[in-house]
């Protein structure tokens, strides 16, 4: 059975490029919809058009939280 510091190492491994993938989305998006606030003509949109840009990084969060732990749950 692996001890706690290789189970610790295995998964700061495994999460290090998601979280690198994560900050990368979550600057593009939040470049994207600052532009988009900047430029948006004096429309008034719905509460889930400002909410969309973070959506599938959210998703992707929580995709990935949910495959670590059953990967967890597996073993």
């Amino acid at each position: 059975m692996p001890s706690l510091r290789t189970e610790t190492a295995g998964a700061v491994r495994d999460a290090v490029p998601f979280l690198a993938i994560m900050l990368v989305w979550l600057v593009v998006s939040l470049l994207l919809y600052g532009l988009f606030m900047l430029t948006k003509p004096g429309v008034e949109y719905p509460t889930w058009a400002y909410v969309t840009p973070f959506v599938p990084g959210l998703i992707g969060f929580f995709g990935h939280a949910l495959r670590q732990a059953l990967a967890v749950v597996a073993e």
